[in-house]
């Protein structure tokens, strides 16, 4: 586990960090360049009947995002939407329209909204130039390199599970920069020998809670970049 040296900080934080890449991936830690996840949750479809909404998040290092949904009632497409950050601009597709934003708040929302989902495979936090420190003796924070603006405030469980992840993220809907809490929740389940919540909890400001269930993870699958920019 020398790699966890690559990390940046004080001796506390970096102890902690070491403790949730050992109970997340025992003594062989998978680095995480690339990630998709299929995730799946309900919504309120026509007449207040639940849709359900399919998720392909993907990611790139800590510069690519993209976050793809489809709503369906009764196996009836009702729409698909895609928000994406290539690192330099930040879009959004609903049907065909598209926008594309340079706002410095959008593109500083996105890129630590990300930063925020990447934690929750603990493993990038462990890169070059990530900065850590400690809060308490359960809790640290991390920024990536480059970007000090942007940090994550991780909770560790007694066996040093992640517990949550907080960060300051642009909400789509809202146009707008909020608080961003991330829960594991359900316990962790296996694909190949990976390991990865049943459930994440995105709990948005103090009024907005999205539950997805995770069906899928790929860790390290090839994803070109230009999948994230949209045009």
């Amino acid at each position: 586990m020398s790699f966890l040296t690559l990390a940046r900080g004080d001796a506390d934080a970096i102890a902690l960090l070491k403790r949730a890449v050992s109970a997340r991936y025992g003594p062989r830690p998978v680095v995480v360049e690339s990630a998709r996840l299929s995730m799946t949750t309900q919504s309120k479809g026509p007449l207040g009947l639940p849709a359900q909404v399919t998720t392909t998040a993907s990611y790139v290092g800590a510069t690519h995002w993209r976050w793809d949904q489809t709503r369906k009632l009764f196996g009836i497409m009702l729409g698909s939407s895609v928000a994406s950050f290539d690192g330099g601009a930040y879009y959004e597709r609903a049907g065909k329209v598209l926008t594309q934003s340079n706002d410095q708040e959008a593109l500083m929302g996105a890129r630590s909204r990300l930063w925020g989902e990447l934690a929750m495979f603990v493993s990038p936090m462990t890169q070059p130039g990530v900065m850590l420190t400690a809060v308490d003796e359960k809790t640290f924070k991390a920024s990536p390199e480059g970007y000090q603006s942007i940090v994550a405030t991780i909770q560790l469980n007694e066996d040093a599970s992640v517990n949550k992840i907080e960060v300051k993220a642009y909400r789509v809907l809202e146009k707008r920069t909020v608080s961003l809490t991330l829960k594991p929740q359900e316990g962790m389940q296996t694909f190949g020998n990976f390991l990865f919540p049943k459930q994440i909890r995105y709990e948005w400001g103090d009024s907005v809670v999205e539950t997805f269930t995770v069906n899928q993870v790929e860790a390290n699958p090839k994803i070109p970049l230009t999948d994230f920019t949209m045009s």
